[in-house]
């Protein structure tokens, strides 16, 4: 009787001891893991900041090359213009009682001169935005319904809302201006729209952008694809990502409305 219950003993505490041992082989799996897991997420986290940081780096690039061309075509084409403009005046003065088509001609000359140089200025501003350094995104927006307001008939407006938008941190305002321009240009080449409405205002921490239009509208997954207007849209998403933004694109039953929303960090905040 003593050796059953002594065989019984046995063989219940191996079977703890296998239940214990399961149990901390379980746990250890788990444990495992579950640091797996989280060195996988880390790692998948280091790898967002770095292409986030590589993205910064290059988009940061592009608006310095802006701001070096625009430099050159202020500084270095646009004085050459108005040297030789300069120039064309002197001649036209020193023609005299010359015959009416050299006069004909020389004016001819003075009109192409300013043309260009509207153009030179136009180009300049278009590159480095100077209105929103210096006055914020609604006003550098309105200069931007100025641009494109008439060509061919097309009306471009912003929507009032009764809200003032402050200042914000000047990498927002830049983001938020090149997302209008892009999304301006997108309805006027890709969707034929002839009517924009651009509504920017603040809820919930965040700037909200609404761009709607009254084009042909589009797909935006197909339009990602797309080697017209696909560049436009992946360009706008990868400045929006910067500041953990978004854009949401929705087909109305004429036209497309595009929602962006991104953190609101005001100009003090950065010290800017």
């Amino acid at each position: 009787m003593i050796e059953q219950n002594q065989i019984a003993i046995g063989i219940l505490f191996g079977f703890l001891s296998m239940l214990l041992m399961a149990g901390f082989i379980v746990v250890f799996a788990i444990q495992y893991q579950r640091r797996q897991m989280k060195q996988e997420k880390e790692l998948g986290d280091v790898q967002r900041e770095y292409q986030k940081s590589l993205l910064e780096t290059a988009l940061d690039s592009e608006e310095a090359e802006r701001r070096r061309m625009a430099g050159e075509l202020h500084d270095d084409i646009g004085v050459m213009l108005s040297l030789t403009k300069m120039s064309v005046n002197q001649l036209q003065q020193g023609l005299g009682a010359t015959s009416e088509d050299n006069k004909e001609m020389v004016l001819k000359i003075r009109g192409l001169l300013d043309e260009t140089m509207t153009n030179v200025r136009r180009i300049s501003k278009a590159l480095v935005p100077t209105t929103l350094e210096q006055f914020g995104l609604e006003a550098a927006v309105e200069d931007l319904i100025v641009k494109f307001s008439g060509m061919d008939g097309t009306r471009v407006r912003l929507i009032e809302n009764g809200q003032q938008i402050p200042r914000l941190a000047p990498k927002t305002e830049l983001t938020l201006f090149r997302v209008i321009q892009e999304l301006v240009n997108n309805a006027l080449k890709h969707a034929n729209a002839s009517t924009i409405g651009i509504e920017i205002y603040s809820q919930s921490q965040r700037i909200w952008v609404r761009v709607r239009d009254n084009g042909s509208g589009f797909d935006a997954d197909a339009a990602r694809i797309s080697k017209s207007s696909g560049l436009g849209l992946k360009n706008i998403e990868s400045r929006l990502s910067i500041l953990n933004g978004s854009a949401k694109y929705e087909r109305m039953g004429e036209g497309t409305s595009v929602v962006v929303s991104v953190p609101l960090v005001s100009r003090e905040e950065t010290g800017a």
